[in-house]
């Protein structure tokens, strides 16, 4: 009786075939997951746009007037850091002593993935409660909030 010593290994066009397999599904998938990724940290403007404008109501109350100051709404940047926040006044330029308006905007900070985000690169909020947003190009772009 012969006994014969079988050698189970790969060969090396099952090794190549099995990177170029993995190549492409790595072409489809990260790319995805990036732009997944990018959607998803929109929430981020939203929640600090909403919370600064709360914190202008709340002003409000007290002071009759809106405030100016981004610092007095909780600061500059988003609560994920991927958001640079603003406070404007539509209101006569220079804006009165006493603001009764105000214009809330979020742009995506200079160290932030959300750049590459070409959909919906700037969100604003009014002290009307008036939502926008606009893409890369300065067009009104929809589906942001």
């Amino acid at each position: 009786m012969t006994v014969r010593n079988k050698q189970h290994a790969f060969s090396f066009i099952e090794l190549i075939i099995t990177v170029a397999l993995i190549g492409i599904i790595m072409a489809i998938a990260v790319p995805s997951y990036q732009q997944y990724v990018i959607e998803s940290q929109r929430s981020d403007a939203a929640i600090a746009l909403t919370s600064a404008a709360a914190e202008q109501e709340r002003l409000f109350t007290y002071n009759n007037a809106y405030s100016m100051d981004i610092d007095d709404l909780g600061g500059s940047r988003s609560p994920g850091g991927h958001y640079t926040l603003a406070v404007t006044s539509p209101e006569s330029s220079p804006p009165p002593a006493s603001p009764r308006q105000f214009t809330l905007t979020a742009t995506p900070a200079t160290d932030s993935i959300q750049q590459q985000d070409n959909h919906c690169q700037t969100f604003t909020l009014n002290h009307l409660g008036v939502k926008a947003s606009l893409d890369h190009l300065g067009n009104t772009s929809t589906d942001c909030w």
